[in-house]
């Protein structure tokens, strides 16, 4: 991870992903295979899998959790509903 002036940026591999204005946190899935992080831009969070974005979601109201056979789990809530979506 880095920083340009205000704004932050993550390199995995050759991808340079950003500019954000915060990554929080970064996990792999059990066998690696997968990350993630989530981030925000713009007073927005969003989470980043692999190379697809998901999002934008309301302010602490959306995780994610890998499980231990490597899927992919985003909850967030909608409404007055918690959504539970396998995503990748």
């Amino acid at each position: 991870m880095f920083n340009n002036g205000f704004k932050y940026y993550l390199q995995i591999n050759d991808k340079i992903y950003g500019p954000y204005d915060e990554i929080i946190g970064f996990n792999f899935s059990p066998d690696s295979s997968k990350f993630s992080f989530m981030f925000k831009k713009d007073n927005k969070e969003y989470i980043q899998i692999n190379n697809k974005t998901y999002g934008p979601y309301n302010k602490d109201y959306a995780t994610f959790i890998f499980t231990k056979d490597n899927k992919v789990y985003i909850l967030y809530v909608s409404g007055n509903e918690l959504v539970i979506e396998e995503v990748e």
